[in-house]
């Protein structure tokens, strides 16, 4: 069992474990503030990665898959969002290393991005991208190939 650390009485809408790193990843509501955390050490080893995510996947390997937004800026006040006209989503590969590739792009109002599943050999990421804003929105299954890290 472990004693997670709070962050500001937050409660997290999806959590990860990550075996070859021996990490534990939680997604907080409070902003999509992703945080990466040592559960042999949690209560001085919790760092955020990033905010604005909507969803992760750990890879086999280590490495983490996540989709954050870019350009949208939310307003706790009124409930309203502000949206940059170059906003977007972008599929994001941080490596065990920290370094973090991008792995798609995407406009923000045109196109969304959901479903995030990894292959069991970690060499494929497979994810739900969806029009959005048209009349009949559609959605279809792509699978990015990352090969063997």
């Amino acid at each position: 069992m472990i004693d997670l650390p709070r962050v500001k009485d937050n409660q997290f809408r999806q959590a990860g474990w990550s075996s070859a790193a021996k990490r534990l990843h939680l997604l907080a509501w409070d902003d999509g503030k992703l945080y990466e955390l040592d559960p042999e050490n949690p209560a001085h080893s919790l760092r955020l990665i990033a905010k604005d995510v909507e969803e992760f996947k750990t890879m086999p390997n280590g490495a983490l898959v996540y989709l954050q937004i870019f350009g949208v800026v939310d307003s706790k006040r009124d409930d309203t969002s502000t949206i940059d006209k170059d906003a977007y989503r972008a599929l994001l590969l941080q490596t065990t290393k920290g370094e973090v590739a991008e792995l798609l792009r995407v406009p923000y109002m045109s196109l969304g991005i959901s479903g995030i599943q990894v292959s069991p050999n970690g060499e494929s990421i497979a994810f739900r991208m969806t029009k959005i804003g048209r009349r009949n929105d559609s959605a279809e299954i792509q699978v990015i190939h990352v090969g063997s890290n």
